[in-house]
Protein backbone atom coordinates (compact mmCIF):
# COMPACT_ATOMS: atom_id res chain seq x y z
CA UNK A 1 0.00 0.00 0.00
CA UNK A 2 1.00 3.53 -1.07
CA UNK A 3 -0.68 6.84 0.81
CA UNK A 4 -1.09 9.69 -0.88
CA UNK A 5 0.96 12.97 0.06
CA UNK A 6 -2.46 14.54 1.41
CA UNK A 7 -3.63 11.54 3.24
CA UNK A 8 -6.58 10.79 1.53
CA UNK A 9 -5.99 7.76 -0.91
CA UNK A 10 -4.30 4.05 -1.03
CA UNK A 11 -2.77 2.82 -3.91
CA UNK A 12 -2.68 -0.65 -3.82
CA UNK A 13 -1.92 -4.24 -6.43
CA UNK A 14 -4.98 -6.22 -6.26
CA UNK A 15 -3.70 -9.28 -7.74
CA UNK A 16 -6.39 -12.12 -9.38
CA UNK A 17 -6.13 -15.38 -10.79
CA UNK A 18 -7.16 -15.62 -14.25
CA UNK A 19 -7.91 -19.74 -14.60
CA UNK A 20 -8.25 -19.53 -18.68
CA UNK A 21 -4.77 -18.19 -19.26
CA UNK A 22 -3.37 -20.02 -15.68
CA UNK A 23 -1.74 -16.61 -14.64
CA UNK A 24 -1.60 -13.70 -12.18
CA UNK A 25 -3.67 -10.12 -13.01
CA UNK A 26 -2.40 -7.47 -11.34
CA UNK A 27 -3.68 -4.10 -11.13
CA UNK A 28 -3.60 -0.72 -9.48
CA UNK A 29 -6.69 0.42 -6.92
CA UNK A 30 -7.48 3.50 -5.21
CA UNK A 31 -9.35 2.77 -1.61
CA UNK A 32 -10.32 6.33 0.44
CA UNK A 33 -8.36 6.51 3.41
CA UNK A 34 -11.78 7.28 5.38
CA UNK A 35 -13.62 3.98 3.88
CA UNK A 36 -16.05 3.42 0.88
CA UNK A 37 -15.58 1.83 -2.51
CA UNK A 38 -12.13 1.02 -4.22
CA UNK A 39 -11.45 2.71 -7.61
CA UNK A 40 -9.83 0.81 -10.62
CA UNK A 41 -6.99 2.04 -11.97
CA UNK A 42 -4.95 -0.11 -14.65
CA UNK A 43 -6.48 -2.96 -16.30
CA UNK A 44 -3.29 -4.62 -18.51
CA UNK A 45 -2.95 -7.52 -15.55
CA UNK A 46 0.40 -6.75 -15.37
CA UNK A 47 0.75 -3.49 -13.21
CA UNK A 48 2.85 -3.32 -10.26
CA UNK A 49 4.73 -0.85 -7.75
CA UNK A 50 2.53 2.50 -7.80
CA UNK A 51 4.42 5.48 -6.42
CA UNK A 52 3.05 8.76 -5.87
CA UNK A 53 4.41 11.87 -7.25
CA UNK A 54 5.30 14.39 -4.20
CA UNK A 55 2.50 16.75 -5.31
CA UNK A 56 -0.27 13.54 -5.44
CA UNK A 57 -1.20 14.74 -8.87
CA UNK A 58 0.24 11.40 -10.43
CA UNK A 59 1.12 7.74 -10.36
CA UNK A 60 4.63 6.13 -11.37
CA UNK A 61 4.35 2.39 -11.70
CA UNK A 62 5.98 -0.49 -13.57
CA UNK A 63 3.86 -1.99 -16.26
CA UNK A 64 5.32 -4.95 -18.56
CA UNK A 65 1.96 -4.15 -21.06
CA UNK A 66 4.25 -4.20 -23.67
CA UNK A 67 5.98 -7.73 -22.93
CA UNK A 68 8.84 -5.72 -21.37
CA UNK A 69 8.63 -4.17 -18.33
CA UNK A 70 8.50 -0.12 -18.50
CA UNK A 71 7.99 2.56 -16.26
CA UNK A 72 4.53 4.82 -17.08
CA UNK A 73 3.16 7.61 -15.72
CA UNK A 74 -0.88 7.89 -14.59
CA UNK A 75 -2.18 11.37 -14.10
CA UNK A 76 -4.80 10.81 -11.08
CA UNK A 77 -6.23 14.37 -11.29
CA UNK A 78 -7.59 13.57 -15.30
CA UNK A 79 -10.11 10.75 -14.33
CA UNK A 80 -10.19 8.58 -17.28
CA UNK A 81 -6.70 8.83 -18.89
CA UNK A 82 -4.71 6.84 -20.21
CA UNK A 83 -1.33 5.92 -18.47
CA UNK A 84 2.17 7.44 -21.01
CA UNK A 85 5.18 5.26 -21.15
CA UNK A 86 7.98 6.97 -19.41
CA UNK A 87 10.62 4.66 -20.31
CA UNK A 88 11.38 2.13 -23.35
CA UNK A 89 14.56 0.29 -22.35
CA UNK A 90 15.94 -2.59 -24.15
CA UNK A 91 15.53 -4.78 -21.40
CA UNK A 92 13.21 -3.03 -19.54
CA UNK A 93 13.14 -1.70 -15.92
CA UNK A 94 11.66 -0.84 -12.40
CA UNK A 95 11.56 0.16 -9.34
CA UNK A 96 10.75 4.59 -9.73
CA UNK A 97 11.28 6.63 -6.75
CA UNK A 98 10.25 10.47 -7.43
CA UNK A 99 12.66 13.16 -6.82
CA UNK A 100 11.49 15.04 -3.97
CA UNK A 101 10.81 18.27 -6.03
CA UNK A 102 8.64 15.51 -8.36
CA UNK A 103 11.42 16.62 -11.59
CA UNK A 104 13.20 13.34 -12.18
CA UNK A 105 12.31 9.61 -11.04
CA UNK A 106 15.24 6.94 -10.26
CA UNK A 107 14.67 3.37 -11.28
CA UNK A 108 16.71 0.73 -11.66
CA UNK A 109 17.46 -1.47 -15.46
CA UNK A 110 19.39 -4.52 -16.19
CA UNK A 111 22.60 -3.67 -18.45
CA UNK A 112 25.60 -5.60 -19.41
CA UNK A 113 29.08 -4.00 -20.59
CA UNK A 114 28.16 -4.61 -23.97
CA UNK A 115 25.11 -3.00 -23.77
CA UNK A 116 26.43 -0.57 -21.68
CA UNK A 117 29.23 0.42 -23.59
CA UNK A 118 26.76 0.74 -27.25
CA UNK A 119 24.25 3.33 -24.84
CA UNK A 120 27.94 5.35 -24.18
CA UNK A 121 28.58 5.64 -27.64
CA UNK A 122 24.81 6.71 -28.27
CA UNK A 123 24.49 3.58 -30.45
CA UNK A 124 20.62 3.22 -31.19
CA UNK A 125 18.74 0.77 -33.26
CA UNK A 126 17.10 2.32 -35.94
CA UNK A 127 13.05 1.49 -35.80
CA UNK A 128 11.63 -0.82 -37.90
CA UNK A 129 9.47 0.25 -40.68
CA UNK A 130 6.88 -1.91 -40.84
CA UNK A 131 4.87 -4.53 -37.99
CA UNK A 132 6.78 -7.40 -39.94
CA UNK A 133 10.00 -5.99 -39.75
CA UNK A 134 9.78 -5.48 -35.75
CA UNK A 135 8.34 -9.02 -35.88
CA UNK A 136 11.87 -10.27 -37.16
CA UNK A 137 13.34 -8.33 -35.75
CA UNK A 138 11.84 -9.68 -32.52
CA UNK A 139 12.61 -13.33 -33.31
CA UNK A 140 16.11 -13.01 -34.20
CA UNK A 141 17.06 -11.20 -30.85
CA UNK A 142 15.20 -13.86 -29.26
CA UNK A 143 17.19 -16.58 -31.23
CA UNK A 144 20.41 -14.91 -30.73
CA UNK A 145 19.79 -14.55 -26.48
CA UNK A 146 18.80 -18.49 -26.56
CA UNK A 147 22.42 -18.94 -29.07
CA UNK A 148 24.73 -17.13 -26.70
CA UNK A 149 23.58 -19.34 -23.47
CA UNK A 150 23.97 -23.00 -25.60
CA UNK A 151 25.70 -23.92 -23.51
CA UNK A 152 25.37 -21.87 -20.27
CA UNK A 153 28.88 -21.79 -18.65
CA UNK A 154 28.49 -21.19 -14.99
CA UNK A 155 31.94 -19.06 -13.21
CA UNK A 156 29.95 -17.86 -10.41
CA UNK A 157 27.40 -18.29 -7.24
CA UNK A 158 24.31 -17.88 -7.29
CA UNK A 159 24.09 -18.77 -10.95
CA UNK A 160 20.33 -18.73 -10.90
CA UNK A 161 16.91 -17.45 -8.27
CA UNK A 162 14.25 -19.58 -8.08
CA UNK A 163 13.86 -21.60 -11.36
CA UNK A 164 15.53 -18.51 -13.32
CA UNK A 165 19.06 -18.21 -14.62
CA UNK A 166 20.91 -15.51 -13.86
CA UNK A 167 22.48 -13.78 -16.90
CA UNK A 168 25.23 -11.49 -16.80
CA UNK A 169 22.86 -8.43 -16.78
CA UNK A 170 23.31 -6.41 -13.65
CA UNK A 171 20.46 -3.79 -12.43
CA UNK A 172 22.03 -0.17 -12.98
CA UNK A 173 20.68 3.03 -11.64
CA UNK A 174 19.32 5.50 -13.93
CA UNK A 175 17.35 9.25 -13.60
CA UNK A 176 14.97 10.42 -15.96
CA UNK A 177 13.12 13.79 -16.10
CA UNK A 178 9.08 14.03 -15.77
CA UNK A 179 7.66 16.24 -18.13
CA UNK A 180 4.57 17.28 -19.80
CA UNK A 181 5.95 18.33 -23.12
CA UNK A 182 6.55 15.86 -25.83
CA UNK A 183 4.46 13.55 -24.69
CA UNK A 184 4.44 11.09 -28.07
CA UNK A 185 8.23 10.54 -27.40
CA UNK A 186 9.70 8.58 -24.38
CA UNK A 187 12.58 10.83 -22.40
CA UNK A 188 16.34 9.70 -22.80
CA UNK A 189 17.05 8.89 -19.04
CA UNK A 190 20.43 9.34 -18.07
CA UNK A 191 22.51 6.05 -16.28
CA UNK A 192 24.46 7.14 -13.33
CA UNK A 193 26.31 3.39 -12.61
CA UNK A 194 28.97 1.29 -14.40
CA UNK A 195 29.18 -2.01 -12.83
CA UNK A 196 28.98 -5.58 -12.96
CA UNK A 197 27.10 -5.43 -9.65
CA UNK A 198 23.37 -5.53 -8.95
CA UNK A 199 21.99 -2.14 -7.16
CA UNK A 200 19.46 -1.68 -4.62
CA UNK A 201 16.59 0.38 -5.41
CA UNK A 202 17.66 4.39 -5.13
CA UNK A 203 16.63 6.22 -2.35
CA UNK A 204 16.95 9.98 -2.95
CA UNK A 205 18.23 12.70 -0.28
CA UNK A 206 15.72 15.07 0.74
CA UNK A 207 17.60 17.71 -0.98
CA UNK A 208 17.41 15.92 -4.24
CA UNK A 209 21.74 15.83 -4.74
CA UNK A 210 22.07 12.19 -4.13
CA UNK A 211 20.68 8.68 -4.68
CA UNK A 212 21.40 5.57 -1.52
CA UNK A 213 21.64 2.44 -2.76
CA UNK A 214 23.61 -0.79 -2.18
CA UNK A 215 25.97 -2.96 -4.09
CA UNK A 216 28.20 -5.28 -4.09
CA UNK A 217 31.72 -3.64 -3.51
CA UNK A 218 34.03 -6.41 -5.47
CA UNK A 219 31.60 -8.23 -8.70
CA UNK A 220 34.57 -10.81 -9.10
CA UNK A 221 33.01 -11.94 -5.47
CA UNK A 222 30.38 -15.04 -5.18
CA UNK A 223 27.28 -14.53 -3.09
CA UNK A 224 26.72 -11.01 -3.11
CA UNK A 225 24.51 -10.60 -0.29
CA UNK A 226 28.09 -10.86 1.85
CA UNK A 227 30.06 -8.09 -0.04
CA UNK A 228 27.23 -5.51 -0.05
CA UNK A 229 28.35 -1.74 1.12
CA UNK A 230 26.56 1.45 1.42
CA UNK A 231 26.74 3.72 -1.47
CA UNK A 232 25.84 7.88 -1.90
CA UNK A 233 25.45 8.80 -5.29
CA UNK A 234 25.69 12.52 -6.61
CA UNK A 235 23.01 12.81 -9.19
CA UNK A 236 24.16 15.59 -11.27
CA UNK A 237 27.53 13.59 -12.38
CA UNK A 238 27.59 9.39 -10.83
CA UNK A 239 30.45 10.25 -8.65
CA UNK A 240 29.71 7.51 -5.89
CA UNK A 241 31.23 7.52 -2.30
CA UNK A 242 31.53 3.78 -0.28
CA UNK A 243 29.77 4.80 2.92
CA UNK A 244 30.55 1.30 4.82
CA UNK A 245 33.48 -0.87 5.34
CA UNK A 246 34.18 -4.38 4.50
CA UNK A 247 33.76 -5.40 7.89
CA UNK A 248 29.74 -5.89 7.45
CA UNK A 249 27.31 -6.66 4.87
CA UNK A 250 25.20 -3.53 4.54
CA UNK A 251 21.99 -2.97 2.45
CA UNK A 252 18.67 -1.14 2.08
CA UNK A 253 19.82 2.24 2.81
CA UNK A 254 16.94 4.85 3.67
CA UNK A 255 17.79 8.71 4.47
CA UNK A 256 16.12 10.46 6.99
CA UNK A 257 14.05 12.78 6.42
CA UNK A 258 15.76 16.03 7.91
CA UNK A 259 18.74 14.63 5.36
CA UNK A 260 21.15 13.85 8.42
CA UNK A 261 20.74 10.25 8.31
CA UNK A 262 21.17 6.67 6.86
CA UNK A 263 19.37 4.47 8.05
CA UNK A 264 20.40 0.65 7.20
CA UNK A 265 20.54 -3.13 7.61
CA UNK A 266 24.11 -4.89 8.53
CA UNK A 267 25.43 -8.05 9.35
CA UNK A 268 29.09 -9.01 10.35
CA UNK A 269 30.61 -10.88 7.80
CA UNK A 270 31.97 -13.27 9.97
CA UNK A 271 29.20 -16.32 10.47
CA UNK A 272 26.97 -13.83 8.16
CA UNK A 273 24.03 -16.64 8.96
CA UNK A 274 23.85 -16.83 12.01
CA UNK A 275 23.54 -13.27 13.21
CA UNK A 276 20.51 -10.99 14.17
CA UNK A 277 19.78 -8.59 11.25
CA UNK A 278 21.23 -5.12 13.17
CA UNK A 279 19.39 -1.89 12.37
CA UNK A 280 22.05 0.63 12.07
CA UNK A 281 21.75 4.70 11.16
CA UNK A 282 25.44 6.67 10.01
CA UNK A 283 25.91 10.09 9.48
CA UNK A 284 24.64 10.96 5.68
CA UNK A 285 27.34 11.61 4.49
CA UNK A 286 29.67 8.67 5.88
CA UNK A 287 30.90 8.02 9.45
CA UNK A 288 30.91 5.56 12.21
CA UNK A 289 27.54 3.87 12.18
CA UNK A 290 25.39 3.05 15.73
CA UNK A 291 23.66 -0.21 15.90
CA UNK A 292 19.93 0.50 17.40
CA UNK A 293 18.82 -3.26 18.25
CA UNK A 294 21.47 -5.28 19.56
CA UNK A 295 19.65 -4.90 23.32
CA UNK A 296 16.04 -5.95 21.69
CA UNK A 297 18.08 -8.82 20.33
CA UNK A 298 15.56 -9.46 17.38
CA UNK A 299 16.32 -9.41 13.50
CA UNK A 300 14.40 -6.15 12.02
CA UNK A 301 12.80 -6.88 9.18
CA UNK A 302 11.05 -3.48 7.56
CA UNK A 303 11.50 -0.12 8.59
CA UNK A 304 10.85 3.69 8.29
CA UNK A 305 11.73 6.99 10.00
CA UNK A 306 9.69 9.37 12.11
CA UNK A 307 8.52 11.97 10.15
CA UNK A 308 10.38 14.32 12.25
CA UNK A 309 13.24 12.04 12.50
CA UNK A 310 13.41 11.30 15.84
CA UNK A 311 13.60 8.01 15.55
CA UNK A 312 12.44 4.77 13.47
CA UNK A 313 9.31 2.26 13.04
CA UNK A 314 10.30 -1.13 12.65
CA UNK A 315 8.85 -5.05 12.40
CA UNK A 316 11.22 -7.33 14.15
CA UNK A 317 11.57 -11.21 14.04
CA UNK A 318 10.77 -12.82 17.51
CA UNK A 319 9.92 -16.72 17.87
CA UNK A 320 8.69 -17.08 14.52
CA UNK A 321 6.65 -14.34 13.99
Amino acid sequence: PRISPDGRWIAYVQVTIDRLENTYQRNIWLAPVGGGQPVQLTRSGKDTQPRWSPDGGSLAFTSARNEKSQIYLLRIREPGGEPRPLTSLPNGCHSPAWSPDGTHIAFLAGMNAAERQREDQGQEEPRPTDKLEGKHRKERKEHDETQRWDPRIVQRLPYRTGTGFLDDRFTQIYVIPVSEENLSEPTRPRRLTDIDADHNPPQWSPDGQYLYTARIGDPRRDEPWRWSNIYRIRVSDGAADELTDESFSSSAPLPSPDGQWVAYIRFPRERLSERIARLAILPAAGGQPRDLNLELDRSVADFKWLPDSSGLVCTALSWGN
